[in-house]
C-alpha cells in the first residue's frame, strides 16, 4: 500500500477528510465539535479501519494524520471518562444520540490497540444507561429543589445557600458527571433496572430528596398548600426569624404531611362532617372541586364522584320526615335492630344537629327515604300508632303462628270452633280481616329488619288501608278478643295445625310426580313407593322449606286431615280437594305400575308432573320419555279443567289402555302357545335382552337358564339358530303381507317415481324370502340377483340355485377357511338395525300430532294421548332396536322349542281323568309325598319338571296362576301338569284364577285336548279355599301314598349323578353316593356339620384341581332369618351364573337355621327337585347336574301322631324325603364303635379321620393315654398316628370335664391342651435334663395343664342350645307348666360362675422356656392344689414334697401373692405371657387385681386358641374398660393400631 497509487489514493482521501474538517471548523480548541464530528462525519469509520495503524497512516497528507490522529485520541478519551464516570455532561449528550456509531469506532480503536484487551460491547452500553441515568437523577433533584424554594415563598426561609447553588447549576454541560453524582461501576451493581444514583450536587441527603419529590406531587392541591402556609407561618411567628432548611423540614413537612395524610382518608373514606369539608374546601370553585379532589390519595377514585354527591344532596336536602318520628317509635317499641341510621340522621337534621354527621352516614338511602316518608299523611301515622298499640295481640300472634299461611289454617280451625253463633262468626272474621291487613308487619317484621325492608312493609299495609281505612280500629277490637283466641288456639293439636298448613301448601304449590322418577334407576318390581312423589317448594319469603313426600307421608297425612276437618267451608274445601287429588293420583299409580309391569313398552319412561298452583296455566305435563329433546304434551287449565278432573280423566285413559294391552298379550299367547312358559315379568325380560344379541353388547347369561324350559340346557348356538330361522320366518311374513296389500289396491296406469324404488325393494325382500325359504342360503340368493335374475322371476332364481347349490362361499365373497366358516353361520347380525328405539318411534308419533304447546285453547291432553295409543298398537308388532315385539318373541321361541330333544310320557293314575281337572285332597304333612306319588307311577320318567309343577304360597301371583292353567291345558306333550297347596292363594287370586281355569277348559273342550291336570290342596283348609270349592265335582278318592322310605328312595334315585360320559368329573363324585343332593343333620349343634362341609370342598378341590374358574367353586348361602327371602338367595345364585355350555363343577352351601320355620319346603323343593328356583322379579336358577348342593340343618323336630309309636319326623318334610346323613356326637361315636348304639346309620358321620390323625388330636392324646396308662412321657411322637378312634375318644372324654361334650367342645379342650403342649415340649424346664432339679417338675405341670384346659373348655352358663330334641321334649311336656317353668329357669342358670370357682393358671410365656405361676396354693404337708376361698381340694396331691423344696430352692414363687406385688413387676408378668417385648402400662388409673389379671389372661389364651368368649356382668362393672386394657397393652408403643371394634347393641331391642 505504499507505492505511487497509494500515496494518490491517499491525496484524495485526506482532501477529502481536511475539507470535512474544514467545513466543521474543527480545531484543537473545540474538542467537543470535534467529537460530535468524529460522531456525525460516516466515513471516519472507514479511515479509522484503514490509516489508525502507524504504518498505513502514512499515505495520508500530514495535516490529515494530525487531525485524524487528534480525533481518534478524543474518541478513546471520551471511552475512558465514560467508564471512569467523568466524561463532560454535554459529551454524554452528544455520546447518548450516536451511541452505535461511539460503539463502532471505539471497537475499531480497540481491535487495532493490540495492547488493550478485549473489546466488550454489552458493558460499554450498560455503563452508557448509567451514566444517563445519573444524568436525569440529577435534573429530578434540581427541579424538586427548585419546588421546595417556590413553596417557601409563602413564609420567611433562609433559601441563600440553595440559591446560590440553583445558580451555578443553571447550565452543566462543561461539568464532570462525578462533579454532580457519584457515578457508578457496572460491575459493582447487580440490578440495572433498580438503580438509585446518588445527587451530591446539592449536598442533600437522600431522604431529603425523596421528601422533595413528594413535596413536589403535593405542591398542585390547594388543601396541602394551605396546610403547609399555615403550619409554615406558625413557626415564622414562634421563632421570630426566617426558618432555616433543616427548620422547614423538621417543623412544617413532618407536621403538615402527616395531618394531611389523615385528613386525606378521611375525605376519601367519608369519616369527615361537612362542616369540616367546607372549612377546608370554602375558597374552592363547584366546578374545581373534582380537580382538588383528585390530588388526594385514596386508591380507587370511586369516592370522589361519591364525595360530590353528598356535597350536592347535602345543599339540597330538605325538611322531608313528617313519619320519621313515629318509626323511629315503632323502631324502639318492637326493638328492631336492624339499620335505621338514615331515618335518625333526618331526625338530627329536623332538630338542627345534622352538622355533625359524617359524610359516609349520608347516602342515596336517605334520599329514598326521604322520598317515601313525603308520604306519610294522617291516616297513615294513626295506622302505624295503632300497631305500636297493639303489640301484645302482635306478639301473641307471632308466637302463636309462623306466616300468613299458618293464620289462615288457625282462622279455618277457628270457625270449626266458632259454630254457627254470630257472634263468634263476627270474631273470626274481624281477626282475619285485621291480621291479614296488617300481616307484612306481623309476620314479616323481623328483629333485623332495616329501614328499607321496613319500608317496603309499611307501604304494603297502606295499600290495604286504602281499601278498607277502618284497618286500624279492626286491629284495635281485635286485641280486646285475645282471651278468646287464647282459648281456641289452646284448644287446638299442634297434629291439627300442622296438617292443615300441609294441606294447604300442596294444594297451593304442590307438584305431583307420577311415573318413572329417576331416569337412572331401573325397577323391575316397582311400588308406589318408587312412581309418586309430592314436591313442595319453598315459598318465597323463606318460612317454609321445600319437602318431598313420599306415599307413606301422604297418606298418614291423609288420615290426620279426616280427623281435623269441620264446619270450616275453608277447611273443609283444602282438606277435600286434597283427598280428591290424592285419591286421583293413587289411582294413576297403581294403573301404571300395572301397566309397566305387564310390558307395555310405551309407558317404560313415562312420566307425569301435576301442578297445583292455579296461577299456572298448564297443570299437567305429560311426557314419555327422558332427556331435554323429549317432547312433552301439557293439559292445560280452564274453567271447566283442573287436576282434580285431569288425572281422573288420565287415570280412566291409562285403565283402558291396560285392559287393551292384557286383550292383546292373551291374543298372542294364543297364536304362540310358549309365550305360556314365561310370566309377564319374564317376557319383559326376555323381550329386552334377545334384542341386543348380534348388537355391541351381548345379553346378559340369565336368559339361558330362563330360555332352558323351552329348550333344555339351552345355549348360545341354540339361541342364534333360532333366532335366525325367527328372523326368516318375520322376514317372509311381511312380505306375504306386502303382497296382500298390494293385491287389494287398484292398479294404477301411471306410477309415481319415487314409489317405484319402494317397489323394487318389496320385490327383492320378496325374493330373498322365497329363496330362503326354499332351503337356500341368503347369501346364495342375492349372489342369483347379481346374475341379473329378475326379482319377479322367483321360479328362475330357485332353478339358478339349485344349479348352484355347491357353489363354494370363496366365490361368493372371500377365501376363508373351514373354520371360519362355521363361525360365519354361527354369527347373527341382529334382529333390527341400529337407530329405532321405541323411545324414537314415540317421539315420532308424539312429532306427528302437531301438538301446539303454547296457543292451544283448549284442552288436547286426552285426545292426543288416545291417538298416542292408537298409532301404537298400530306399529307394536314390529321391533326396534331395545325391544323385541312380543309377537316375534313368539316366533323366536316356538323356533328354538323345535330343536328341544327332552321328552317326557307320564301315565296318568288309574283313577284320574284326562280333559278335565282332577282335585285331590291330603293332609298338609302328605302333599309332597303325594305329589311326588303322582309323578313317580312310571319310574323312568325323570323327576317332574319346574313347568309341569306351579306351588302355591300366598305370594303367588295371579299372572304365574294364569300361565300354569294355559301350560296345563293346552297341553299335548303327555305331561301331568300340577298345581300344589292351592288352598294357601289369596283370595282374590284364587277367585280371578278359578274362571280363568273355567274359561280355558271350554276352550280346551272346543279343540277336544286331552290334558292331564291335578290340583293337590290340603284338607287343613279345604273348607277356607275358593279354588277347593269351585273344583269339588272334580274331587277324587285318596291316593294310596309311597312310604316315605320309598319316596327317598326315589328321590334319591333321581339325584344321583348318571351320565354316562361327564366332560368333566362332577361335583357329586366328593359325596359317598355320588348324589348331587346331601341335607347334613344334626340334632345339636356343633357336631360335625360345617366340617363335612369342609372335607366335601377340599374333595371337590382335588377333583378339580386343573379347572379354571371363572366363579367360586364354593358358595354359603347362611339362612337365619324366621321367614326365607327366596330374593335374597337368589341374589347370591345368580352372581354365580356360568356361561351358557360352560361346565365348572361348584358346591352349593345352604346353611339352613334351626331358627327358620317358613319357607323352607317351598325352597327345597323348588331349587333341588324341581330344580328352578325363580325371583320375584322373574329370573330363574337351574340346577346344574354337575353341581353339588348341601343342606346344613339342624331340623325342627314334630311327632308323628298317625303313627302309634309316635314316630319322631322333621317339621319341614323335604328333609326327611331327600338323601341325607346325620353328623354324631363323640359320645353316640364311641358308642357306635362298640356296636351299642343300633339306632345310628352305617353312612352317619362319625370321629373325621382327618382330624383324629392330625396333631392337634394326636397330642393330648398320647399324653393323656400314658398318663392313664402310667406309662413315661418320652416316647410321644407326633411323626406317627397312635390308637383307633374309639380308645382316643375314649380318653379325651375320660378327661375333657363334660360328660357329654359337642365336638366343638371337644375341640376347645383338645386344642387348649395341644397349644399348651407345643410349649411343654420346648420349655427346658420340662426336660430330662431338668429333672434331677426339678423332679416331678414335667408331671405337675401336665396334670395342671389338664386342669386348665377342663377349665377353658368348659362354659359358665348352662344353656341347652334350642337343640331340636329339647325342644320337642319341652313341647312334650308343655301341659306341665310347672315342670315348664323349672325347665326355663334352669336353661339360665350358671354352671358355675367366676366369683365362686377357684382359677389357678399356669402360663407358658412366649418366649416358649419359663412360665409364669398364678392364683396357686399349693398345701405344704399334703401337695393338695387347694381353692383359697372355699378350701376344697381341687386335684389331691398335685405337687410331691421334694418338688415343692426344689421349686423353693429355685426361687420359684408357686404361693405368690399376686396383689403384693408392685404394679412393675405385676404389668412384666402380664406382658411376659402375652408376648410384649418392653413392658409398659398403657393405663395407670386401672387396678391391676389378681382377678383382673386372670380375667386378661383367660381372655387372651382363648383368643390363641380360637375359642370365643362372651364377658358377662351388670352395668359398669368394668367389662369394656378390662378388654380396652387388654387391648392396648398388645399395641407396640408408638405406633396408632386399632386392634379393637367397639360395637354397641342395645339389648332390648
Amino acid at each position: 500500500m505504499l507505492g505511487p497509487g497509494a500515496f494518490r489514493y491517499g491525496n484524495m482521501l485526506s482532501r477529502l477528510f481536511e475539507r470535512s474538517w474544514n467545513n466543521n471548523k474543527l480545531s484543537d480548541t473545540k474538542p467537543r465539535d470535534v467529537l460530535r464530528f468524529t460522531l456525525s462525519w460516516k466515513p471516519f469509520i472507514h479511515f479509522l479501519e484503514m490509516f489508525y495503524e502507524k504504518e498505513k497512516s502514512g499515505v495520508l497528507s500530514e495535516d490529515c494524520q494530525v487531525h485524524f490522529i487528534q480525533a481518534a485520541t478524543l474518541l478513546k478519551v471520551a471511552m475512558d471518562t465514560l467508564m471512569e464516570g467523568t466524561v463532560l455532561i454535554g459529551d454524554l449528550e452528544i455520546i447518548n444520540n450516536a451511541v452505535d456509531t461511539f460503539i463502532h469506532l471505539n471497537k475499531s480503536i480497540s481491535k487495532h490497540d493490540r495492547e488493550k484487551e478485549e473489546f466488550n460491547e454489552a458493558l460499554v452500553r450498560e455503563t452508557l444507561i448509567l451514566r444517563c441515568r445519573e444524568v436525569r437523577k440529577f435534573e429530578e433533584v434540581k427541579t424538586n429543589v427548585q419546588v421546595f424554594t417556590q413553596m417557601c415563598q409563602h413564609f420567611r426561609v433562609d433559601l441563600s445557600d440553595i440559591d446560590q447553588k440553583i445558580e451555578e447549576l443553571s447550565n452543566v454541560d462543561n461539568r464532570k458527571l462525578c462533579d454532580i453524582c457519584k457515578p457508578g461501576i457496572r460491575e459493582r451493581i447487580s440490578d440495572i433496572e433498580n438503580y438509585d444514583p446518588v445527587v451530591i450536587a446539592f449536598n442533600i441527603p437522600p431522604d431529603m430528596q425523596c421528601i422533595l419529590a413528594d413535596l413536589k406531587r403535593l405542591s398542585q392541591g390547594s388543601l396541602f398548600l394551605n396546610m403547609w402556609t399555615k403550619q409554615g407561618t406558625q413557626e415564622v411567628k414562634t421563632k421570630g426569624r426566617p426558618l432555616t432548611v433543616d427548620e422547614v423540614m423538621e417543623n412544617v413537612w413532618h407536621v403538615t404531611y402527616p395531618t394531611w395524610m389523615k385528613l386525606s382518608k378521611r375525605i376519601a373514606d367519608g369519616n369527615i362532617t361537612f362542616k369540616e369539608f367546607q372549612e377546608h374546601f370554602k375558597n374552592v370553585a363547584t366546578d374545581n372541586l373534582k380537580q382538588q379532589l383528585s390530588y388526594l390519595p385514596g386508591g380507587k377514585r370511586d369516592w370522589v364522584t361519591e364525595r360530590l354527591q353528598q356535597v350536592k344532596e347535602h345543599r339540597e336536602l330538605q325538611q322531608c320526615v313528617t313519619g320519621a318520628s313515629i318509626i323511629l317509635e315503632v323502631v324502639k317499641e318492637y326493638d328492631l335492630k336492624g339499620n335505621f341510621e338514615p331515618i335518625r340522621m333526618i331526625v338530627k337534621m329536623v332538630h338542627g344537629t345534622d352538622s355533625e354527621s359524617k359524610m359516609s352516614d349520608f347516602n342515596k338511602s336517605l334520599m329514598d327515604a326521604c322520598d317515601i316518608l313525603r308520604e306519610i299523611g294522617p291516616s297513615e301515622t294513626e295506622c302505624l300508632k295503632e300497631f305500636i298499640n297493639c303489640k301484645t295481640l302482635i306478639d301473641w300472634l307471632k308466637k302463636s303462628m309462623e306466616s300468613l299461611k299458618e293464620l289462615k289454617v288457625f282462622v279455618d280451625l277457628a270457625s270449626i270452633s266458632a259454630g254457627e253463633g254470630d257472634l263468634e262468626v263476627a270474631r273470626v272474621k274481624l281477626l282475619h280481616a285485621a291480621t291479614t291487613g296488617y300481616a307484612p308487619l306481623i309476620f314479616n317484621l323481623d328483629d333485623q329488619c332495616d329501614y328499607i325492608r321496613f319500608l317496603d312493609k309499611c307501604k304494603l299495609v297502606w295499600k290495604e288501608l286504602q281499601t278498607d281505612p277502618q284497618l286500624p280500629l279492626k286491629l284495635k277490637d281485635t286485641k280486646r278478643q285475645l282471651e278468646w283466641l287464647n282459648s281456641v288456639k289452646s284448644a287446638q293439636g299442634s297434629v291439627e295445625v300442622t296438617s292443615m298448613r300441609q294441606a294447604e301448601a300442596i294444594n297451593s304449590i304442590g307438584i305431583y310426580v307420577v311415573g318413572k322418577i329417576d331416569a337412572n334407576v331401573q325397577k323391575e318390581k316397582p311400588t308406589i313407593d318408587d312412581v309418586l312423589q309430592l314436591h313442595v317448594q319453598k315459598d318465597e319469603k323463606g318460612s317454609r322449606l321445600p319437602k318431598r313426600y313420599q306415599y307413606k307421608e301422604l297418606q298418614e297425612l291423609q288420615s290426620k286431615l279426616m280427623l281435623v276437618a269441620g264446619k270450616a267451608e275453608m277447611g273443609k274445601d283444602d282438606v277435600e280437594r286434597f283427598t280428591i287429588v290424592l285419591d286421583a293420583v293413587i289411582r294413576l299409580c297403581n294403573v301404571y305400575i300395572k301397566l309397566v309391569s305387564s310390558g307395555c313398552v310405551l309407558f317404560t319412561n313415562w312420566q307425569a308432573k301435576f301442578l297445583c298452583d292455579p296461577a299456572r296455566k298448564a297443570c299437567a305435563v305429560v311426557r314419555f320419555g327422558s332427556g331435554e329433546g323429549c317432547t312433552q304434551l301439557k293439559g292445560r287449565r280452564n274453567e271447566e279443567e283442573d287436576i282434580t278432573t285431569i288425572i281422573p280423566r288420565l287415570a280412566k285413559f291409562m285403565e283402558v289402555c291396560l285392559e287393551e294391552w292384557l286383550k292383546y298379550i292373551d291374543h298372542k299367547r294364543d297364536e304362540y302357545q310358549h309365550l305360556n312358559f314365561f310370566t309377564i315379568d319374564q317376557m319383559v325380560i326376555l323381550q329386552k335382552e334377545l334384542v341386543l344379541m348380534g348388537g355391541e353388547v351381548e345379553p346378559s347369561d340369565y336368559i339361558y337358564p330362563l330360555l332352558s324350559i323351552v329348550k333344555h340346557d339351552c345355549t348360545k348356538m341354540d339361541l342364534i339358530g333360532a333366532l335366525k330361522k325367527a328372523k326368516s320366518d318375520v322376514t317372509q311374513k311381511e312380505a306375504e303381507q306386502e303382497i296382500e296389500m298390494e293385491d287389494n289396491e287398484e292398479e294404477e296406469e301411471d306410477v309415481d317415481p319415487s314409489e317405484e324404488g319402494n317397489v323394487k325393494a318389496k320385490a327383492i325382500a320378496k325374493f330373498i324370502a322365497e329363496i330362503v325359504n326354499s332351503g337356500y342360503t341368503e347369501i346364495l340368493a342375492k349372489q342369483a340377483l347379481k346374475t341379473g335374475i329378475d326379482p319377479a322371476e322367483i321360479d328362475e332364481g330357485v332353478v339358478w340355485c339349485m344349479e348352484h347349490e355347491d357353489m363354494r362361499v370363496v366365490d361368493m365373497e372371500t377365501e376363508v377357511s373351514e373354520d371360519q366358516v362355521e363361525v360365519k353361520v354361527e354369527e347373527f347380525e341382529g334382529w333390527t338395525k341400529p337407530g329405532m328405539s321405541i323411545s324414537t318411534i314415540t317421539q315420532n308419533i308424539l312429532s306427528g300430532l302437531q301438538y301446539d304447546k303454547e296457543t292451544a285453547e283448549e284442552d288436547t291432553l286426552i285426545s292426543d294421548l288416545e291417538q298416542l295409543w292408537e298409532e301404537f298398537l298400530s306399529s307394536i308388532s314390529s321391533s326396534v332396536s331395545d325391544y323385541l315385539s312380543v309377537e316375534h318373541l313368539g316366533i323366536i321361541l316356538r323356533r328354538l322349542a323345535e330343536t328341544e330333544t327332552f321328552t317326557v310320557n307320564r301315565p296318568l293314575i288309574p283313577g284320574f281323568e284326562r280333559g278335565t281337572p282332577n282335585l285331590l285332597l291330603c293332609p298338609q304333612d302328605e302333599i309332597l309325598n303325594t305329589v311326588l306319588t303322582i309323578y313317580s307311577h312310571d319310574p323312568d320318567q325323570p323327576l317332574p319338571q319346574s313347568d309341569e309343577i306351579l306351588m302355591c304360597t300366598p305370594h303367588t301371583t295371579l299372572d304365574e296362576v294364569e300361565m300354569f292353567w294355559r301350560r296345563a291345558v293346552f297341553d299335548t306333550t303327555d305331561r301331568i301338569h300340577c298345581l300344589v297347596s292351592g288352598d294357601l292363594l289369596d283370595y282374590d287370586v284364587s277367585d280371578r284364577g278359578e274362571r280363568r281355569l273355567d274359561y280355558h277348559m271350554q276352550r280346551a273342550t272346543e279343540k277336544d285336548i286331552p290334558y292331564k291336570l291335578v290340583v293337590v290342596c290340603s284338607t287343613e283348609r279345604e273348607n277356607h279355599s275358593r279354588i277347593v270349592a269351585a273344583l269339588d265335582k272334580y274331587r277324587r278318592p285318596p291316593l294310596p301314598l309311597l312310604s316315605h322310605e320309598k319316596t327317598a328312595e326315589y328321590i334319591k334315585e333321581k339325584l344321583t349323578f348318571n351320565l354316562k360320559k361327564p366332560r368333566v368329573k362332577p361335583s357329586a363324585e366328593a359325596d359317598n353316593e355320588n348324589c348331587t343332593v346331601r341335607v347334613v343333620k344334626s340334632w345339636r349343634a356343633g357336631v360335625g356339620k360345617t366340617l363335612h362341609k369342609k372335607r366335601l370342598a377340599e374333595k371337590l378341590h382335588s377333583l378339580h384341581s386343573g379347572v379354571v374358574r371363572t366363579n367360586k367353586a364354593v358358595v354359603s348361602i347362611p339362612l337365619h332369618e324366621r321367614e326365607i327371602n327366596i330374593d335374597s338367595i337368589m341374589s347370591v345364585l345368580l352372581q354365580n351364573t356360568l356361561h351358557p355350555g360352560k361346565v365348572e363343577p361348584r358346591l352349593f352351601h345352604i346353611d339352613l337355621s334351626h331358627e327358620v320355620q317358613e319357607g323352607v319346603d317351598y325352597l327345597l323343593f323348588q331349587l333341588l327337585i324341581l330344580g328352578c328356583l325363580t325371583n320375584s322379579t322373574g329370573h330363574v336358577w337351574r340346577k346344574l347336574p354337575y353341581d353339588l348342593y348341601i343342606v346344613e340343618t339342624m331340623p325342627l323336630l314334630a311327632r308323628d301322631f298317625q303313627d302309634q309309636r309316635g314316630y319322631i319326623k322333621c317339621m319341614h318334610r323335604c328333609l326327611d324325603l331327600l338323601p341325607d346323613v346325620t353328623c354324631r356326637s363323640p359320645l353316640e361315636s364311641v358308642q357306635k364303635y362298640q356296636g351299642n348304639a343300633p339306632d345310628i346309620g352305617e353312612s352317619d358321620l362319625l370321629f373325621d379321620v382327618a382330624e383324629f390323625r392330625s396333631s392337634m388330636f394326636q397330642r393330648p392324646f398320647q399324653y393323656l393315654y400314658r398318663m392313664d396308662m402310667n406309662r413315661g412321657l418320652g416316647d410321644v411322637n407326633m411323626g406317627r398316628t397312635e390308637g383307633n378312634p374309639t380308645t382316643c375318644l375314649q380318653t379325651l372324654l375320660k378327661h375333657c370335664g363334660i360328660p357329654d361334650p359337642s365336638w366343638a367342645e371337644l375341640r376347645h379342650f383338645v386344642w387348649f391342651l395341644n397349644t399348651q403342649l407345643v410349649d411343654f415340649e420346648s420349655s427346658d424346664y420340662l426336660s430330662h435334663a431338668a429333672a434331677e432339679d426339678l423332679p416331678g417338675f414335667a408331671q405337675f405341670v401336665l396334670r395342671f395343664l389338664i386342669q386348665m384346659s377342663r377349665d377353658f373348655a368348659t362354659r359358665s352358663l348352662n344353656m341347652s342350645e334350642e337343640s331340636p330334641i329339647q325342644m320337642l321334649k319341652r313341647i312334650d311336656s308343655a301341659d306341665e307348666e310347672e315342670e315348664k317353668d323349672e325347665a326355663d329357669l334352669r336353661q339360665f342358670q350358671l354352671r358355675r360362675t367366676w366369683e365362686s370357682s377357684p382359677h389357678p393358671y399356669l402360663f407358658f410365656n412366649m418366649d416358649r422356656i419359663t412360665m409364669t405361676f398364678l392364683g396357686f396354693n399349693i398345701e405344704r404337708q399334703t401337695g393338695n392344689l387347694v381353692d383359697v376361698q372355699t378350701g376344697t381340694v381341687l386335684e389331691a396331691g398335685i405337687m410331691q414334697r421334694n418338688l415343692q423344696d426344689a421349686l423353693k430352692r429355685n426361687r420359684v414363687p408357686i404361693n405368690e401373692n399376686f396383689d403384693s406385688l408392685p404394679r412393675e413387676e405385676k404389668l412384666s408378668k402380664l406382658c411376659s405371657v402375652m408376648g410384649v417385648d418392653v413392658p409398659y402400662d398403657p393405663d395407670p388409673t386401672y387396678e391391676l387385681t389378681t382377678d383382673n389379671v386372670k380375667k386378661i389372661l383367660a381372655i387372651y389364651m382363648r383368643f390363641r386358641c380360637d375359642i370365643p368368649v362372651i364377658i358377662m356382668g351388670e352395668t359398669g362393672c368394668g367389662k369394656t374398660r378390662l378388654v380396652k386394657f387388654m387391648c392396648q397393652l398388645q399395641c407396640p408403643i408408638g405406633v396408632e393400631v386399632q386392634n379393637m371394634v367397639l360395637m354397641k347393641v342395645d339389648t332390648c331391642i
